[in-house]
């Protein structure tokens, strides 16, 4: 006998377009379906990465693990239901991607729904719970019959490699020019404008490198010549860098070259001695 559909709702809430709106990566027990009214952020689900525009529906399903970023130029504006589904029939919400509402006709009518949710709650009728569990019966016939899964974020168009290319470049131009400073992720996303997790992303697609990492390249290159120089000392060298403390740029210098900086440096003035 097929076990019967029911839907228990459990939280409603939303999220205002916020340039630094991230959430950790998480997980629930229970469905969650999220309405995205306007706005971008890069969604990470299961371990992959999609990048969603508004007006979209997702659905988080049970167990999965998922991460939001906002974008930091247009933040995206939602909608979130907690609901626990029991009797959910076929087997396409097994799936491990991201699953998605479409058409945009769809997604309308879903956004709709949860707007109307939202007023219910906001309006704090008597009849209140019966009428959101209506409305939330009324988004689970759409998801029933309009999910699908969302494209992972593996192709661009030109228009977008163009820009991400222009970005990374500004990126690495700005790294170069500040290797002798101190300089965080943090930094570094403001000077692009976007959130560090599709930073990292994109910049480590294009050039083999997170973002940090090619910073610590960068600063161990100039370290390089800067113990060429045999009137500075290693401290000094270290300070030059934009590292205070000598052991840190030791483990770091180390770690990319396979010997200390005394090390190095003492490798450097032998075989100048032995070339004459």
């Amino acid at each position: 006998m097929k076990e019967k559909l029911t839907a228990n709702y459990l939280y409603f809430g939303t999220v205002e377009p916020d340039p630094n709106w991230r959430i950790k990566d998480h997980r629930h027990d229970h469905f969650e379906i999220i309405g995205v009214s306007s706005g971008r952020a890069a969604v990470r689900y299961n371990r992959r990465l999609y990048q969603v525009s508004g007006p979209a529906i997702l659905v988080y399903q049970p167990g999965a693990y998922h991460q939001e970023v906002a974008d930091k130029q247009h933040p995206w504006k939602t909608m979130y239901l907690g609901v626990r589904i029991t009797g959910w029939p076929g087997g396409s919400f097994k799936r491990q991607g991201l699953l998605t509402v479409n058409p945009v006709s769809s997604i309308r009518e879903g956004l709709s729904i949860l707007s109307k949710i939202q007023q219910e709650i906001t309006g704090r009728q008597w009849c209140q719970k019966p009428v959101i569990t209506g409305r939330v019966y009324e988004l689970i016939r759409l998801l029933l019959v309009r999910h699908e899964p969302a494209k992972e974020k593996t192709e661009v168009s030109p228009a977008q490699k163009i820009r991400q290319q222009q970005i990374i470049s500004r990126l690495k131009s700005y790294i170069e020019t500040h290797a002798s400073d101190k300089v965080s992720l943090t930094q570094l996303t403001e000077v692009v404008y976007l959130s560090p997790y599709y930073l990292s992303h994109i910049f480590k697609a294009e050039t083999g490198y997170s973002p940090i990492h090619y910073l610590i390249k960068v600063k161990v290159d100039l370290a390089r010549k800067l113990l060429a120089d045999p009137n500075l000392t290693v401290s000094q060298v270290a300070a030059r860098i934009g590292y205070e403390s000598i052991h840190y740029f030791s483990r770091i210098f180390k770690t990319v070259e396979g010997i200390s900086p005394k090390a190095y440096r003492n490798r450097l003035f032998t075989r100048a001695i032995t070339d004459k």
